[in-house]
């Protein structure tokens, strides 16, 4: 009776495109990167990228409660956030100058996080992206 060693699996994230052409993104759990790419032939998907996924052991409770939904903004939270907008925008305020003065006056953790995303996504000129931050600001 032999003793082999397995070897070690590893999850591999992996960037391709299928026989159409359509980018496929995903995971794969395999041994090495060589593995990884001799599944994913196999599969119909010729492999641009792969690399090994990182583990974030580094992760805070705070952080943890919040991905869970924990802090998320109340109703009461988001029709104050609406008027304050409506408010912004009748009155002529420029849109980051509002921005930031929501921002800064905001006592919800998550709304605040998901404000200064979005300025600093305007500042850079890549535009506003409330659809990211969608699912943290919703109460469903």
């Amino acid at each position: 009776m032999s003793l082999r060693a397995t070897p070690a699996v590893a999850e591999f994230l992996y960037k391709g495109r299928s026989a159409s052409g359509a980018s496929v993104n995903g995971s794969l759990q395999a041994a090495s990167t060589d593995a990884v790419a001799t599944r994913l032939v196999g599969l119909g998907v010729t492999p641009i990228e792969i690399t090994e996924a990182t583990v974030n052991a580094s992760i805070t409770v705070e952080d943890l409660w919040r991905r869970l939904g924990g802090g998320r903004p109340t109703t009461k939270d988001l029709v104050l956030f609406c008027r304050q907008m409506h408010t912004i925008t009748r009155t002529g305020l420029p849109l980051l100058r509002g921005l930031s003065g929501l921002m800064e006056t905001t006592h919800n953790v998550v709304l605040k996080a998901a404000l200064i995303d979005v300025i600093a996504s305007l500042e850079s000129g890549r535009g506003a992206r409330w659809t990211r931050h969608s699912s943290e600001c919703t109460n469903t």
